[in-house]
């Protein structure tokens, strides 16, 4: 049998050494069990008639079919074909449903390649999925989902806590002192539990505290009531939980507070609800001067395992007008600072298959399906700020299973006078 495939390889594979190997082997593969499916003699040809007729499984019938049918991408095929031996099972079903022997033969021949690539080029099959996913977006999503998934297991089990949804959506709009911005964050974590007894529960928020040109000293968060308050009590949206009201103790640390989650219960029905609220105002400038490089950033940090982030910017249409956002993952454990204009930061960036959604401006889709309450809450911090909720534009991103210490960052251009 001809090692090289009679298959066109795409042309966008030949810059790249390692997957134009990658894609030599799919095609191979995709001639050659191609051409014995293409020689069984029954014209059965869905994963379940396939598997009556061979005596296999459904599930190895369904991947073969997918991999080799529904894929003329070399790629996608060594991606979604199965192992060898299921292969090899496939084959000797074949030869006995009188497929011809050449055609089991040149069968037999590629799988055996294959798994010789697996094995002396990649390593295992996990490092070869490891790499087909940088060039094909099903995969990778799919291969991210199930590290992170796995990732959140095992750090929620050693943390010994887990939250089922994190909510952060921070309000931008005009503030009523010229040339300044009013930051409002509403911060939920639902569903969040122990896992084992003893576990500390902990988490924080950070404030800013850049002075104000006038002020003799730096401000200070208010409620939603229009006044500083005591943490985190006077910050609480109780009214608003799904679960029963978290009870937490609140620690000031400069510019963050950390919260420690109060009882010692543990299991499903220990999981309780914690909403809070910070109206800052003038905290930013609307503005940066002509010829700055630096960008505004809205950003939260992972510290408790997750199952679900929900982190959304409503901002004002005069506010950073004409400016789309950018998602920007950072690696906090291995150093990134909270200065993502800090050029230092470069090196922590995260490339994950992350990215935003718009919500547009109308207020009708302020609303998230793992929230039931979240559009009734955020109608509430508008009407209670007396901002109109059609004068904002949402930006969401919607990351499932966060990985523990990565800081998502949403950037916008500001205008420059």
């Amino acid at each position: 049998m001809s090692s090289t495939p009679s298959i066109g390889l795409p042309q966008d594979y030949a810059s790249d050494p390692i997957a134009r190997r990658i894609a030599e082997v799919g095609a191979i593969l995709l001639e050659s069990l191609g051409a014995v499916l293409d020689g069984l003699p029954s014209a059965a040809r869905g994963p379940q008639a396939l598997a009556t007729e061979l005596g296999l499984d459904k599930v190895l019938c369904s991947r073969l079919l997918k991999a080799i049918r529904k894929n003329r991408d070399p790629l996608a095929t060594v991606h979604h074909i199965p192992g060898p031996d299921p292969l090899l099972r496939f084959l000797r079903g074949a030869k006995k449903a009188g497929v011809e022997a050449g055609l089991v033969t040149a069968g037999i021949e590629s799988v055996e390649a294959f798994r010789a690539f697996v094995r002396d080029e990649m390593g295992d099959r996990g490092n070869l999925e490891t790499v087909v996913a940088t060039w094909l977006p099903e995969a990778r999503r799919e291969f991210e989902l199930r590290r992170k998934q796995s990732a959140f297991r095992a750090m929620s089990q050693l943390r010994g806590i887990s939250t089922r949804v994190r909510m952060s959506s921070v309000f931008l709009a005009p503030s009523k002192t010229e040339g300044r911005l009013d930051l409002v964050w509403l911060m939920g974590y639902f569903g969040l539990r122990r896992l084992r007894p003893g576990a500390r529960a902990t988490f924080s928020t950070q404030r800013m505290l850049e002075s104000v040109v006038g002020e003799a000293s730096p401000r200070h968060p208010e409620t939603l009531a229009g006044k500083a308050g005591v943490y985190p009590e006077s910050y609480r949206l109780d009214e608003f939980c799904e679960a029963p009201a978290a009870t937490v103790q609140a620690t000031p640390h400069g510019e963050f507070i950390h919260y420690d989650l109060s009882g010692d219960l543990i299991g499903p029905g220990s999981e309780v609800d914690l909403i809070l609220c910070e109206v800052n105002r003038a905290e930013l400038p609307s503005s940066l001067p002509l010829g700055s490089r630096r960008k505004a950033h809205f950003s939260n940090e992972v510290a408790t395992p997750t199952k679900l982030l929900v982190f959304d910017a409503f901002v004002h249409r005069d506010v950073y007008p004409g400016s789309e956002p950018e998602l920007r993952l950072y690696d906090r454990i291995q150093g990134a600072t909270a200065d993502i204009n800090d050029p230092s930061n470069e090196a922590y960036r995260l490339d994950m298959a992350e990215s935003l959604t718009s919500l547009g401006s109308d207020p009708a889709n302020f609303r998230s399906d793992a929230i039931g309450s979240y559009h009734e809450i955020v109608r509430s911090v508008f009407g209670r700020l007396g901002w109109d909720p059609a004068a904002f534009t949402g930006h969401r991103t919607r990351i499932e299973y966060p990985v523990l210490g990565t800081r998502v960052a949403m950037l916008f251009d500001p205008p420059q006078r």
